[in-house]
């Protein structure tokens, strides 16, 4: 329904998979006062919407794609968008957002947000182009890794889930550009109805209160960034990796499946490292001035490094200090399309139910030749990555090893 308010397109747009049928969610400005922002409004989309006991990988559960008022508007660090469903991990409301540049064109299209219910009988992909949603075939696109997908699906906005999401694993995520919706497994949501992805396009403008005021506010926001020592000088030069040594020396840093907070060899796959020796340039969401984003090069082609989390959890929390191994497995689980913090975390989980001799899978600590093999295992379910595969939680009740399972909810 049309909003009052300024940063709404007013439009948010209703899709039944299961029956072919497009309609307008009615959303009221009443609803847009109460819960401001994306992730408020899809927790209010679910609370309505989903009966008690529904599983979260059946038809019966409902996919909300969600922007807010601020999203494309060109504010720093406002490309993110949300995206949320109940978790096949949790079995709670799962949200999860990246700063990819789907969010951006969705409101360009028209819209501020997607409510996908049912299943599609075959692989589809859907198009949101200035103001129209179709909902196209995509089996020619099944089985591609997330980035040959999206490049698939043409110009314009895009989101895909790779292998992982299709065999739906737990933690399948789902990928906006290089940005990854990682948590919660939105990936396995999308591939249990048979999405592939989405594409927006669209040439509509942003409604804004005061135009120049917001401009002018704009500026001043993006000099206080650039100027602040953390978003202008920190981040830009060492990313999200530069917490990890720092951790490490603060005995915070998980490491041995977070049964130490400290590394000895952390320096190796730290910040400092990633940006002395394998740094091509900056990158970072679109909107956002900081560029804390790395670009890496891997066999001779530019990529998106790793963050903090995967640098550690890959690294330390396996006592690996090979940075250029923890790069590839970064590469690979976003062209797979799977979580890298839930699969650092199952590894090093695995590492120590191995150790304890409770699961013998072959994961050991500090070992790294077969990692490559045990994630793309994870993804398609083969031997025991149809274990891994369905998270630390399964694994803790099977195994009764809760008191070294490192998970919450």
């Amino acid at each position: 329904m049309p909003s009052k308010f300024k940063g709404y397109m007013g439009k948010v747009c209703d899709i039944n998979l299961s029956t072919g049928n497009i309609c307008e969610y009615p959303l009221t400005d009443g609803d847009r006062e109460k819960y401001l922002g994306g992730r408020f409004i899809s927790t209010k989309i679910l609370w309505d919407e989903l009966k008690p006991g529904v599983d979260p990988l059946s038809p019966e559960n409902i996919l909300v794609v969600m922007t807010s008022p601020l999203t494309g508007t060109g504010a720093p660090s406002t490309s993110r968008f949300d995206i949320s469903a109940k978790s096949p991990l949790t079995g709670l409301i799962g949200h999860s957002n990246s700063g990819g540049n789907f969010g951006m064109y969705l409101k360009r299209a028209g819209f501020d947000g997607v409510v996908i219910r049912g299943k599609a009988e075959k692989p589809v992909y859907i198009e949101f182009d200035n103001g129209t949603v179709t909902i196209k075939d995509a089996g020619t696109m099944w089985g591609m890794n997330t980035q040959d997908a999206q490049k698939a699906m043409g110009q314009g906005g895009t989101l895909a889930i790779g292998p992982a999401g299709e065999n739906q694993v737990l933690f399948a995520s789902v990928v906006s550009q290089e940005r990854s919706h990682g948590r919660c497994g939105m990936g396995a949501v999308m591939g249990s109805k048979n999405i592939k992805g989405m594409v927006a396009r669209g040439s509509q403008k942003i409604p804004l209160h005061s135009s120049e005021q917001f401009k002018s506010h704009v500026k001043k926001w993006i000099s206080l960034l650039q100027k602040h020592p953390a978003t202008g000088d920190f981040a830009p030069r060492l990313g999200t990796a530069g917490f990890l040594t720092a951790l490490s020396i603060n005995n915070a840093l998980p490491t041995k499946n977070f049964s130490l907070g400290s590394f000895e060899h952390a320096w190796r796959i730290g910040g400092e490292r990633l940006a002395e020796e394998f740094l091509v340039k900056n990158a970072g969401c679109i909107s956002c001035p900081i560029r804390c984003g790395r670009v890496v090069k891997l066999d001779g082609k530019e990529i998106k490094g790793p963050e903090y989390e995967i640098l550690c959890l890959l690294g330390s929390n396996m006592l690996i200090d090979d940075i250029e191994a923890i790069i590839k497995w970064n590469y690979q689980l976003d062209l797979l399309g799977m979580d890298a913090i839930t699969t650092g975390t199952l590894m090093g989980f695995a590492a120590e139910l191995n150790e304890r001799d409770i699961w013998k899978c072959g994961i050991e600590f500090g070992k790294k030749d077969n990692i490559s093999q045990i994630i793309e295992d994870i993804a398609y379910k083969r031997e025991i990555g149809e274990e891994l595969s369905k998270g630390v939680r399964y694994l803790a009740n099977r195994f009764n090893a809760h008191d070294f399972a490192p998970h919450v909810k």
